[in-house]
């Protein structure tokens, strides 16, 4: 479908457009769910933890650095579903203070 001429039409409005610059601020998506999580320390030392991240593998890792566990003594389990899954949630925050503020058993190295 055409009707008009384009061109022409853009000729005719230069005398009415407005030439801005736009400069909007940087934003950051809001969380329906707060930042949580929960930690299971096993007797011989073996820790789940279950924590609103998306991103398991850096809350796994992260928590194995910080606490000096080894990583395969750690499972990380993300939720099934939540505000996360449209991204932002991969950033560690609580699951390490989490893990330290587990009991650990002192027999165990």
């Amino acid at each position: 479908m055409k009707k008009g001429d384009v061109a022409e039409g853009f000729k005719a409005s230069r005398n009415r457009g407005r030439a801005h610059l736009y400069k909007p601020a940087p934003v950051h998506q809001g969380y329906i769910e707060p930042h949580a999580c929960l930690v299971s320390v096993a007797p011989d030392n073996k820790t789940t933890i279950w924590s609103s991240s998306q991103g398991q593998f850096m809350v796994r890792a992260m928590t194995a650095y910080l606490s000096g566990i080894p990583q395969s003594d750690i499972r990380a389990i993300p939720p099934p579903r939540s505000a996360a899954v449209f991204g932002g949630k991969t950033i560690v925050y609580l699951e390490p203070l989490a893990d330290a503020a587990g009991e650990k058993n002192p027999a165990v190295p």
